[in-house]
C-alpha cells in the first residue's frame, strides 16, 4: 500500500465511520458505454454494400482485441449527524488476446490493472478543516498522464481519485451543501470508474499499436473516445494524436467495435433489416454522420459500418422485439483501408466523403477484407443474455472472462481498508 493511500485511511479515520457490512453485492464489472445520439439530418449520402459473407477460412487481419472490466464496491461510509457519505474502492483491468492463425486458439498476450479509491475528499476537507495530502504520482486529477502513472507502478497499485473535482477542470464537482446526496455521490463514483477503464483501454490500445504497428487491433468501444479522453491517457500519446502525422499511422493499425447504435438515419434504417440468415447489408458512413460530440476532423476519417451480425440467430431468439437491436457498428479508420502504395500519410489530406475514398477500387476492395475478417468472429457466438449475443464478437467475451476472473472479489475489496 502506497504512502498516498495511508494518507488517506488516515485522514479518513478522523470522521466517524461506519463498517460496510462484507456481502457479495457488486457495481456491473463491465457496463457498455452508449454513443452519442442526434436528430440531425443525414447531408451525405451513404454506401450501400451488396451482402458481405464471412471469409473461410477465416483471415484474422485483425487477430488482437482489447476490452477492459471492472469492479467497484462501497468499502466505508463516513457518517455525519445527518447523513453519510460512501468511499469507494475499484479494481480496473484491461488486456489483449490474440487470435493464433495457426490453430485458432485465443491466448491473452497484455494485462494492465490498478485499484483505486474514490470519494470527495476535497469536500471533506472543506467539511472537516483539515487537510491530507496526495503524492501526484497517485492522484488522477485533471492534470492527466493517468495511464503513464498507472504503467510506471507494480500492477494492481492503489491509486486515488478525488471525486468532488472534476476532470474537465480542477473545479469542484462535489460541495458540501450536496455532500447528503448519496446518489450523486455514487453516481459521480461509478461514472468516474467508467472513465478510469476508458483511459486504461486507450492507454493500452496506444501503446500496442505504437509498439507494434503492424499489428491489427480491434478495440470494443468507440473510436470517439480517442479524442474524448486523449488529454487525460498519457502526455506522450497526446503528441501522437494532436500529430496528423502520427495519428495516420496510428489509425492504420486499430478498429472500434461499437455493440449500441443510437442514431440511426431513418431512411435506411429498414434496409438494414433486410439481411439474410449468412449475409448481412451493411451501410457505410462517415463518422461525423452518425455520432456527435466530438471532433469533426477525426470523425471526417473514420468510416462507420452499421449492419446485422448475427441476422440468423436473431431469426430465433423470442424474447428480442426488434431487429433494431442486433444492429452493430465498426469504425474503421480511413488509413486502414488506403494501399500501402498511396502517397497519403496524413490524416490532414483526409476529408473524405465515404463515397469518395469508396470509389477507389484497391480501397473498396481493401475495406471489403476487413468486413470479411469481422464477420469471420461472428461465430461462435457469446453465451450471454440474447443482446450480447447478437452484437458482441466471440473474442471480446472470452477476454471479459479472463479479466474478470482476475479481480478482487466483492469480499477483499471491502476488507482491503480497514
Amino acid at each position: 500500500m502506497n504512502q498516498s493511500l495511508e494518507n488517506i485511511i488516515e485522514f479518513v479515520e478522523e470522521f466517524d465511520i461506519e463498517q460496510i457490512q462484507i456481502t457479495d453485492s457488486i457495481e456491473e464489472k463491465s457496463p457498455d458505454l452508449g454513443i452519442g445520439s442526434s436528430d440531425k439530418p443525414i447531408t451525405r449520402d451513404h454506401i450501400w454494400f451488396s451482402p458481405v459473407s464471412p471469409s473461410y477460412p477465416p483471415s484474422y487481419d485483425y487477430n488482437y482485441y482489447l476490452d477492459g472490466v471492472q469492479q467497484t464496491v462501497i468499502t466505508k461510509l463516513i457518517r455525519f449527524s445527518e447523513y453519510k457519505v460512501p468511499l469507494h474502492l475499484a479494481h480496473i483491468a484491461a488486456g489483449i488476446m490474440f487470435r493464433n492463425p495457426k490453430n485458432g486458439l485465443l491466448e491473452p498476450t497484455t494485462k494492465v490493472s490498478f485499484r483505486v479509491l474514490l470519494g470527495p475528499f476535497r469536500t471533506l476537507e472543506k467539511k472537516a478543516n483539515t487537510r491530507f495530502r496526495i503524492d501526484k504520482d497517485f492522484n488522477f486529477s485533471s492534470s492527466g498522464n493517468i495511464y503513464t502513472k498507472i504503467t510506471q507502478q507494480p500492477p494492481d497499485s492503489f491509486f486515488v481519485s478525488d471525486t468532488s473535482l472534476k476532470f474537465s477542470q480542477n473545479d469542484n464537482k462535489i460541495d458540501s451543501s450536496v455532500l447528503g446526496q448519496m446518489g450523486l455521490i455514487r453516481s459521480n463514483a461509478l461514472s468516474r470508474v467508467r472513465v478510469l477503464r476508458t483511459i486504461l483501454e486507450l492507454g493500452l490500445a496506444m501503446e500496442f499499436v505504437t509498439e507494434n504497428p503492424s499489428k491489427k487491433l480491434i478495440i470494443d468501444g468507440p473510436l470517439v473516445n480517442l479524442e474524448t479522453y486523449k488529454r487525460l491517457v498519457s502526455k506522450k500519446y497526446l503528441k501522437i494524436l494532436n500529430s496528423y502525422r502520427l495519428k495516420f499511422q496510428f489509425l492504420k493499425s486499430i478498429i472500434g467495435s461499437v455493440k449500441t447504435v443510437i442514431r440511426l438515419p431513418n431512411k435506411v434504417a429498414q434496409d438494414l433489416l433486410n439481411s439474410t440468415r449468412e449475409c448481412s447489408n451493411i451501410f457505410v458512413w462517415n463518422l461525423n454522420d452518425v455520432t456527435s460530440d466530438f471532433s469533426r476532423h477525426l470523425g471526417s476519417v473514420i468510416l462507420s459500418a452499421i449492419f446485422q451480425l448475427r441476422p440468423s440467430l436473431l431469426a430465433i431468439l423470442p424474447d428480442i422485439s426488434s431487429g433494431y437491436s442486433a444492429l452493430v457498428r465498426f469504425d474503421i479508420p480511413i488509413p486502414a483501408i488506403i494501399p500501402p502504395e498511396s502517397d497519403l500519410d496524413s490524416c490532414e489530406s483526409l476529408s473524405l466523403t465515404s463515397q469518395e475514398i469508396l470509389s477507389n477500387n484497391l480501397c473498396n476492395s481493401n475495406f471489403k477484407k476487413v468486413l470479411s475478417s469481422i464477420l469471420s468472429e461472428r461465430w461462435i457466438y457469446p453465451q450471454k443474455n440474447s443482446h450480447r449475443s447478437l452484437v458482441e464478437l466471440f473474442p471480446i467475451e472470452q477476454i471479459e472472462k479472463w479479466l474478470i476472473s482476475t479481480l478482487d472479489s466483492p469480499f477483499k475489496l471491502k476488507s482491503i481498508i480497514n
